[in-house]
């Protein structure tokens, strides 16, 4: 909060929706937790791979790539445990699958609710690891009241560990 720390104190972790933020200079800092590990996430907007980034490259626009899905509801909202990157569990809820046509074949994905009426989908098809970052990547959506939602996949990213080998 921009006053210099003088004794131990508990820092609030990124899992609330105002972690504490330590900042040295330029370089900004705060606590992340990995299932049960705590570790730093830190921004050096001066370091080495900041330095070096050459920006991002991306697929041309592609209309089709944007469809409309339709919640198929579970039963009841239940939780989901995912490894990431470190091994270490993530625990996620959701709520059923969005299923949707895209170059003509039906398919479902089943997304993480991240807040209420707001899903997050992680996937990976037949470009990763060739033309996209091989473990997955992310997308957003909003679910409608009339039960279906809009996925762009043109709007689709690669995560943060695509690019940095210490993040999860």
């Amino acid at each position: 909060g921009g006053q210099p720390v003088t004794h131990p104190i508990t820092l609030a972790d990124d899992g609330v929706d105002d972690p504490d933020q330590l900042e040295v200079g330029d370089i900004r800092m705060v606590v992340h937790r990995s299932g049960e590990r705590k570790s730093l996430r830190v921004w050096d907007p001066n370091g080495e791979m900041a330095r070096g980034f050459l920006g991002f490259t991306w697929f041309p626009i592609q209309m089709e790539y944007r469809v409309t899905g339709r919640m198929i509801r579970d039963a009841s909202p239940r939780d989901v445990q995912v490894l990431n990157t470190f091994g270490d569990v993530d625990t996620y809820e959701t709520e059923g699958i969005v299923e949707f046509t895209l170059n003509g074949e039906t398919l479902r994905l089943r997304p993480f609710t991240s807040e209420p009426g707001r899903f997050f989908f992680v996937f990976n098809d037949a470009s990763r690891g060739d033309e996209t970052y091989e473990a997955a990547r992310f997308l957003y959506s909003d679910l409608k009241q009339d039960g279906t939602t809009v996925l762009d996949f043109n709007e689709a990213y690669n995560p943060p560990c695509a690019f940095n080998p210490f993040t999860t």
